[in-house]
C-alpha cells in the first residue's frame, strides 16, 4: 500500500474519517480484545480544535511541542480516537487502523463488546501510558475484574509490554500480540532525527530543525532509540567504534541540529527510561501468558548507523530484513519460534491477505487455511500402485520465518472423496537443492457427508523435515505424490545474529 508521506514510525495521519464496519463472523472469541496503536497513531485534541488527526496536522506540528521538553505533556491535549483513514476534503484516500478493527470484527469481536481500542498522548513516556491504561482498564465496564488480551501495533506493543508485567498482579491478560513492535528499538527512530521525514513533509511541517525540535521534546521518541549490539557506530563500515546512544556519552556524539536544544537533564532522563524499557523488555514474560509476534521481513529495514567523527553527523546508514521501520530481529527478540510473518509494511502491517487468517489462530484456537492450496483434482499413486483422485493439497509450516541452519518442520495434509488410500501415498518434500527427502504418514481420517450420501470424504497428514539455510533469503520448497510436484511454498530465512 502506498504511504502518502513518509512519517516518524507507523503511519501519516492526515484526516480522521468514518469507515463501515464488516458483518461479525459467528464464531465468538473467548475473551475482549484490547488494541493499542503505534506512535502518531491517535487523534490529539484541544479545547477548540483537532491538533493532530485532520488535513492540517502537519503544518501544526510546531504546536505539539512539549516545553522544557523531553517529559510528559501537560497542555491539556487529550487523545480521542484512533486514526482510521487518511484522506483529503473527506476522501479516503489511505487506510489504517480501520483495516486492523474490521480484521478483528471479521474474526467474531464485535466493537464495544469484546474489542476495544485505547488512544493515548503518543508523545509521553509508555510507562506513563502503561499506567494511565490500567486506570482506563479498572474503571471499564466491561474489562474490569475480567480476563482479556491485548494487542500492540508499533510502539503501543511496548506499552502492552509494560502493562502485562508492571500492571497486572492478577495475570487477566492472557495473550500479547505484537504487530512490528521495536523490542529492541528501531534504528529508523534515529534516522528520522537525522533526516526528518522527507523534503516534502518537512516543509509542511516548519523545517527539519523545527521538526527536530519538536520530536526531541518527546519522551516517547527517547524509548524507540535502537539498543541492540552493534546498532550504531562512529566511523565507517570495517573501521568504526560501537557507539551507544541511549547514554549521553554516546548522545552527544551525534550533532541533533535541532532548532531549540531540548533540556539536556531531561533528556539525561529520558534516556534513562528507553535503558529501563530495555531490560524490562529483555526480562522473563508471565510463564501464563501466550505471546505471539506478527513482523515482516520483505523490505530494507535500516539496522546499523555509521556516524562521521568529524561532522557528528549520520553518514551511512546499512539495511537488513524488517518491515521498512522495524527489524525483524527486534520485532521478535530474535525468537522465530512465536513469529508469524505478513508480506505488508510497518505502518499497516496488518493490510495483508493471511493476516486474518493468523487471527483466527490465535483467538479462535481455529486453524485457518493452508499458507498454500491446490483445488484442482490432482492424481496421486499410492505405494502399491493405486490411482488415487487427490482434491486439496495443503502445506503448514512449522514457522513462518526461521532462524539460518534451523531445520523446519512441513506438515501436508491431502483430502479427497470417498474411501481414497491416501494414507498409502508416497509424499516427499523436495528441497532448494533439488534433493528429496520423504514425508512420513502421521495421521488419517474417513467422515461420511449426510449430504453426500454415501461419497464421504477421505484426509490424511503426512511430516517431513526440511533442513536449515546457511544464507538469509527464502527457502523455497515442493510437495511431490510420487514423483509429481503438486504444490509449492516458502519460507523465509533470517539472520538473527547482531
Amino acid at each position: 500500500m502506498l504511504i502518502l508521506l513518509r512519517l516518524l514510525l507507523p503511519l501519516v495521519t492526515v484526516a480522521l474519517l468514518a469507515s463501515q464496519a464488516p458483518a461479525v463472523a459467528d464464531d465468538v472469541p473467548d475473551r475482549p480484545v484490547v488494541v493499542l496503536p503505534g506512535i502518531v497513531g491517535s487523534v490529539l485534541e484541544g479545547p477548540n480544535d483537532i491538533y493532530w488527526g485532520d488535513a492540517g496536522a502537519l503544518r501544526r506540528f510546531e504546536r505539539l511541542m512539549v516545553s522544557d521538553g523531553p517529559r510528559d505533556p501537560d497542555d491539556g491535549l487529550r487523545a480521542t480516537d484512533l486514526i482510521d483513514d487518511i484522506g483529503v476534503f473527506g476522501i479516503p484516500l489511505v487506510d489504517q487502523y480501520n483495516l486492523l478493527r474490521d480484521a478483528f470484527l471479521e474474526v467474531g469481536f464485535e466493537a464495544g463488546v469484546s474489542y476495544f481500542a485505547y488512544p493515548y498522548d503518543w508523545r509521553q513516556s509508555n510507562f506513563t501510558t502503561a499506567s494511565q491504561l490500567a486506570a482506563w482498564i479498572a474503571d471499564h465496564p466491561v474489562l474490569a475484574n475480567a480476563e482479556f488480551d491485548l494487542v500492540g501495533h508499533s510502539m503501543g506493543g511496548l506499552i502492552a509490554e509494560i502493562y502485562v508485567r508492571r500492571h497486572d498482579p492478577d495475570r487477566r491478560v492472557r495473550r500479547l500480540v505484537t504487530m512490528g513492535t521495536p523490542l529492541e528499538g528501531a534504528v529508523r527512530a534515529a534516522g528520522v532525527l537525522d533526516d526528518g521525514w522527507g523534503d516534502l513533509a518537512n516543509w509542511f511541517a516548519g523545517g527539519l530543525p523545527a521538526i527536530k525540535s519538536v520530536v526531541l521534546s518527546f519522551p516517547s521518541v527517547y524509548e524507540l532509540l535502537p539498543r541492540h549490539t552493534n546498532c550504531c557506530a562512529v566511523g565507517v563500515p570495517g573501521d568504526a567504534e560501537p557507539l551507544d546512544i541511549t547514554t549521553m556519552s554516546g548522545w552527544e556524539k551525534i550533532d541533533w541540529r535541532s532548532s531549540t536544544a531540548p533540556d539536556l537533564v531531561q533528556v539525561e532522563q529520558a534516556l534513562a527510561a528507553g535503558r529501563e524499557l530495555g531490560v524490562l523488555v529483555a526480562s522473563r514474560m508471565p510463564e501464563h501468558l501466550e505471546v505471539y509476534r506478527i513482523i515482516s521481513t520483505l523490505f530494507d529495514t535500516p539496522r546499523t548507523i555509521y556516524v562521521d567523527p568529524n561532522t557528528r553527523a549520520v553518514s551511512t546508514i546499512v539495511p537488513g530484513p524488517g518491515d521498512g521501520v522495524v527489524a525483524a530481529f527486534s520485532a521478535t527478540r530474535s525468537r522465530s519460534d512465536v513469529a508469524d510473518v505478513t508480506a505488508a509494511k510497518h505502518q499497516t502491517i496488518f493490510d495483508d491477505d493471511g493476516f486474518v487468517g493468523a487471527l483466527e489462530v490465535i483467538f479462535t484456537d481455529v486453524i485457518g487455511p493452508p499458507k498454500d492450496v491446490q483445488d484442482t483434482v490432482l492424481s496421486g499413486i499410492t505405494k502399491d500402485d493405486v490411482v488415487v483422485a487427490i482434491d486439496t493439497v495443503g502445506i503448514y509450516p512449522e514457522k513462518s520465518i526461521a532462524a539460518i541452519a534451523t531445520a523446519i518442520e512441513i506438515r501436508v495434509r491431502f483430502s479427497a472423496e470417498g474411501r481414497a488410500p491416501l494414507d498409502r501415498l508416497s509424499v516427499s518434500l523436495i528441497h532448494p537443492d533439488g534433493s528429496w527427502t520423504k514425508a512420513g504418514f502421521v495421521q488419517g481420517s474417513y467422515r461420511f457427508d449426510p449430504a453426500g450420501g454415501r461419497v464421504g470424504r477421505a484426509e490424511a497428514e503426512f511430516l517431513g523435515t526440511l533442513p536449515g539455510l546457511k544464507n538469509e533469503g527464502a527457502l523455497r520448497f515442493s510437495v511431490a505424490v510420487g514423483t509429481e510436484r503438486v504444490a509449492s511454498d516458502a519460507i523465509q530465512i533470517i539472520d538473527f545474529r547482531r
